[in-house]
């Protein structure tokens, strides 16, 4: 199967409230990721304008990944500009195909050329492994963890 990687469109919004909708379900939280509909499609739509978004796209299939992350300055030192994972997601069908590692190799690729750090996160039952992100220089900085009350 041939992917190529492109920035997000608006016209990807539908398919990626969708997509969006399944990841909250994969994070399995009492209280769901995904609220409502109008204001993620407005989240999604200065994700794509004014941070970094990218979309796996195959021939056949369509669209069926993605990578996005905030461009911030740090908060303690804002000379210090933050690229932020916020999700990166491949469809449940398209996993095991490389769609996964080349949005990852293009988000760093962006990274490296325009921000000092790149932060990302792993869920807890993500198939990736740490290793995918250390081979690529990433090191473990911090760990993070959620209590629901």
């Amino acid at each position: 199967m041939s992917v190529c990687i492109r920035k997000a469109q608006l016209s990807d919004i539908d398919w990626i409230l969708g997509q969006l909708k399944e990841f909250a379900d994969f994070y399995n939280t009492k209280r769901s990721l995904f609220g409502d509909l109008g204001y993620s499609k407005k989240v999604i739509e200065v994700m794509i304008s004014e941070h970094v978004f990218f979309v796996a796209e195959s021939e056949q299939f369509g669209p069926i990944g993605f990578i996005a992350g905030t461009l911030e300055p740090h908060l303690y030192n804002p000379e210090i500009v933050t690229l932020n994972e916020c999700f990166w997601w491949v469809d449940e069908k398209h996993r095991g195909s490389k769609a996964g590692l080349l949005l990852l190799n293009e988000f760093v690729q962006w990274g490296k050329k325009n921000v000092d750090w790149i932060w990302m996160t792993l869920e807890t039952e993500s198939p990736v492994k740490d290793a995918t992100l250390v081979r690529r220089g990433f090191k473990e900085q911090e760990r993070s963890f959620l209590l629901e009350v």
